[in-house]
């Protein structure tokens, strides 16, 4: 999951830079992916009755910030 963060962390630098639309759509479908293995993450943890730190809920609000953030980016520009 870290490579995901770290792809999309240089994506997004390429994005800015370069302003292309296809590294958007990307973009979107990496924070979708964290934002679904966290989530499946924080389900398996509740189900089993493992504690969970901060980290875990911050994973998933990062890659749903991700996500939501090239959604309206794309309406935008649209």
């Amino acid at each position: 999951m870290f490579a995901i963060a770290v792809s999309a962390l240089c994506l997004l630098l390429y994005q800015t830079i370069q302003k292309r639309q296809i590294v958007l759509m990307i973009y979107g479908v990496m924070g979708l992916a964290i934002a679904a293995i966290t989530g499946l993450d924080i389900y398996l943890f509740y189900m089993n009755n493992y504690p969970t730190g901060p980290g875990v809920y911050l994973s998933f609000l990062g890659g749903a910030q991700i996500f939501v953030y090239s959604v309206f980016n794309k309406m935008k520009r649209v």
